[in-house]
């Protein structure tokens, strides 16, 4: 019986400082990812770190704020700071393809600024994940004429 008990008790501490181990790990320089906060139709946008989706809509180019379902926790930042926020709604820009390399975030440091205009929509939360409450949406449209199972793979995976 008691040996039991001394089993019980070495694994407890033994679980215990383990997961105090982990508690420690370095964030210092680390890409902080989390929900998005919004579904845009039946799209749910990527989350690229540190506040900022990517979301690319097919189908109607088009958004309105109707089309936008919030998560619990999130609101528009106009909501709040009408003067320095403008709703965002109405016509979705199409994504770019230079060359043969599509505007997806992870290119746009290889194609000239200002190459990909998006609609950006702007949250406000009241997570503490981040150094900002404000989390951004930036939504494109697949071009007319452009099929989805097309697209290269990094394309299709946002």
């Amino acid at each position: 019986m008691i040996k039991k008990h001394f089993a019980v008790f070495g694994l407890i501490l033994a679980l215990s400082i383990e997961s105090s181990f982990t508690a420690f790990a370095d964030t210092a320089n680390s890409i902080t990812m989390e929900n998005s906060g919004a579904f845009l139709f039946q799209w749910r946008p990527v989350d690229c770190g540190d506040g900022m989706s990517f979301a690319i809509l097919v189908g109607g180019n088009t958004i309105s704020e109707s089309d936008v379902i919030l998560n619990r926790g999130y609101d528009y930042a106009y909501t709040f700071e009408p003067m320095t926020y403008s709703r965002p709604w109405g016509t979705v820009p199409d994504l770019v393809n230079v060359n043969g390399v599509w505007a997806i975030p992870e290119n746009w440091s290889s194609l000239p600024e200002g190459t990909q205009p998006t609609l950006q929509i702007v949250l406000k939360t009241n997570y503490k994940n981040l150094d900002t409450d404000k989390r951004y949406i930036n939504v494109v449209h697949l071009p007319n004429g452009v099929d989805a199972s097309d697209l290269p793979t990094e394309v299709r995976n946002i």
